[in-house]
């Protein structure tokens, strides 16, 4: 079975998805569910984008099986580390996957910083910025597992060309592949943006790289936040794995275990 390792529920700020249609979707589908909603401590709105993990275990706990897990999204930033592994720490035991991302830097929503400012940057400057930050990250973070959507920044920059390229990012992108490597922690094949040629062709270069320097496991999320989302673009997902033989994974109670489509 193939494990949907990114989604979130009414538990994230930005989904209203109930239990209820997470389970009868995935079941449609034959995919494994992990949960990982939102913990982003640095958002500007310090009310939003913070997961209640004890009433999020709570509520979903007695639901769990070996194809419905739980785990938590972490927003990653330097600045709110000590916090990030204090909260990790007091819920490891209970929490299948945690994953890591890089939503914010230098103090500035992605987002926000892009779209709602109109913040006009170099995307040269901006990217390798970014891809700072996620090294960085990667190697304070001990406790992640994996690594979410290397293209987040994609997904709102103003650019023509938007794709994180090899071409242009080389450097960096090999010592993110190799942070990753070295810490036994695995990359995602985000499926949000496979819907577009330009996306795949080029992601399918960044996880060929990762599998040259010596990575051989990826975790698959859609990022869902609502029914029609999970398991979405999963063809791109295919493709890629074929081209690349990267191997897909979940992780139960922090332990990777191996996927068959």
């Amino acid at each position: 079975m193939i494990f949907d390792t990114h989604m979130h529920t009414e538990y994230s700020s930005d989904s209203n998805m109930k239990i209820s249609d997470v389970i009868d979707k995935s079941t449609k589908l034959n995919l494994g569910i992990t949960l990982t909603e939102h913990l982003d401590l640095d958002f500007e709105d310090p009310t939003a984008f913070r997961v209640d993990i004890p009433k999020y275990l709570e509520n979903y706990m007695p639901l769990r099986k070996s194809n419905l897990l739980f785990g938590v999204e972490f927003g990653m930033t330097e600045y709110t580390l000590t916090e990030n592994k204090a909260i990790f720490e007091k819920h490891k035991n209970d929490l299948d996957f945690i994953l890591g991302s890089i939503h914010a830097f230098n103090h500035n929503d992605i987002y926000s910083y892009l779209v709602k400012n109109n913040t006009v940057i170099p995307k040269e400057t901006y990217y390798n910025q970014y891809l700072e930050a996620m090294l960085s990250c990667i190697k304070q973070y001990d406790f992640i597992n994996s690594l979410a959507h290397i293209d987040y920044i994609s997904r709102y920059a103003p650019y023509e060309n938007p794709e994180v390229t090899y071409n242009e990012f080389s450097d960096r992108l090999d010592a993110v592949f190799k942070a990753l490597i070295d810490s036994d922690k695995v990359i995602e094949i985000n499926s949000a943006r496979l819907n577009e040629t330009s996306a795949i062709n080029n992601m399918l270069k960044l996880y060929t790289r990762y599998k040259e320097l010596g990575g051989k496991y990826v975790t698959i999320g859609s990022d869902a936040h609502n029914k029609t989302q999970i398991g979405r673009n999963i063809d791109g997902v295919k493709f890629i794995l074929e081209k690349t033989n990267l191997i897909p994974v979940h992780f139960e109670k922090r332990k990777m275990l191996i996927d068959k489509f």
